[in-house]
């Protein structure tokens, strides 16, 4: 057996053991993409895409959710809604991180930091943010260093809440991240105060900088604090030369955007 095929099932058998999760009643399926898995009559995959630091050198993949409904694909919000709607987001936001670190396993063995959304719903409602998912990394022998946590400011979950569980993660040794959009524009502090590794900036917040020199000029003075105050910039939706160009003249750390299609900043 190799390592690869190792690791892949030993993931298996952690997700029915640290998350009590029935591997029938869950149709595993393992597919040409990778570990495949029925939720609420869903069917639920996983994406990755490249994450660079801005020296070219490959810092780790981002995990996106694929969800198909009745053999049509469907957006992951919507899928996530079905979910809420059901009030079964905490089991639900388990299961896709860790479908995410299963198939990551057996794509990326090895290469780099592996980065999970953690919805705003489970920022309200768990307590112990990151408790559960160490101990699946702890018997899989993999440090939380080599997770990073992306989280959301959202009308679901406050900022005290959210500053709550980006300390618990932080605590634990978890990267961190939190995702801001184009109104949290002209004042970023209030992010800045709850301490997080990583800002990322999201395609909407780069798509407008990208036509508005005005606030392309406001961003870049808004950054600035951030460098200042130790938090990296983490810039997505990099889809051209031109968007590449302004990740480095805004000191982004981090690249991500179809752009690169596997290739270095």
């Amino acid at each position: 057996m190799t390592t690869r095929s190792y690791r892949y099932l030993q993931l298996i058998l952690l997700l029915r053991n640290s998350l009590l999760l029935d591997t029938d009643e869950y149709a595993l399926t393992d597919t040409p993409a990778g570990l495949q898995c029925d939720f609420m009559s869903m069917q639920l995959g996983s994406r990755f895409q490249d994450v660079y630091l801005s020296n070219g050198a490959l810092f780790g993949q981002q995990a996106k959710l694929h969800a198909g409904l009745a053999g049509d694909e469907i957006a992951v919000a919507d899928a996530f809604n079905r979910v809420i709607r059901a009030q079964k987001i905490v089991q639900f936001d388990r299961l896709v991180r860790t479908l995410h670190l299963i198939n990551h396993a057996r794509h990326y063995p090895e290469q780099g930091v592996l980065c999970l959304r953690v919805h705003p719903y489970f920022v309200a409602q768990v307590h112990d943010h990151g408790r559960t998912f160490e101990k699946i990394l702890r018997e899989h022998q993999l440090p939380t260093q080599q997770i990073l946590i992306e989280m959301q400011t959202s009308p679901e979950n406050s900022p005290l809440q959210l500053a709550k569980a980006v300390q618990n993660y932080r605590q634990l040794g978890y990267h961190t991240a939190i995702r801001v959009s184009s109104d949290a524009l002209p004042n970023l502090q209030p992010y800045l105060d709850m301490q997080p590794g990583i800002l990322k900036l999201d395609e909407d917040l780069v798509r407008t900088t990208r036509a508005n020199p005005a606030q392309r000029e406001q961003l870049r003075h808004q950054l600035s604090a951030c460098h200042a105050a130790g938090v990296s910039i983490w810039m997505t939706g990099i889809d051209s030369a031109s968007d590449r160009a302004l990740a480095h003249a805004l000191n982004a750390a981090y690249f991500q955007g179809d752009y690169f299609d596997g290739s270095c900043p």
